[in-house]
């Protein structure tokens, strides 16, 4: 049986740089360079850009910093981070932190319905 709609497009000398797929479309173009736009993990990127992963020694002395009370700010300043990206560190922990305290309340809220 023939599958409908259109077959994937595949570009050749183009590789997402977060999954490394190459099933990527052009998406428009920001100050005269091509944008691109992964089909498979949805992430934007421009052709030949190198992307700096932090260490993760880095990411975890920011989290440290943080949870000992030093505004985001700061920590930029002191470990020559973009602002954004302690942002985006401290969002994420936040994040993961709030919903593993939710399912952590639901399973005690359950054990104390459950004594007589």
């Amino acid at each position: 049986m023939r599958k409908r709609g259109r077959p994937k497009k595949y570009q050749e000398n183009i590789r997402c740089p977060e999954c490394g797929s190459n099933w990527c479309k052009k998406f428009g173009k920001n100050t005269g360079k091509q944008r691109y736009k992964c089909n498979n993990c949805v992430r934007l990127f421009y052709q030949g850009t190198k992307y700096h992963k932090h260490p993760e020694k880095i990411k975890l002395l920011a989290l440290k910093m943080y949870s000992e009370g030093i505004s985001k700010s700061a920590i930029a300043r002191v470990l020559n981070l973009p602002y954004g990206t302690v942002a985006i560190w401290t969002y994420e922990v936040i994040n993961f932190l709030d919903q593993y305290l939710e399912k952590r309340w639901k399973k005690l809220s359950n054990r104390i319905n459950k004594v007589p």
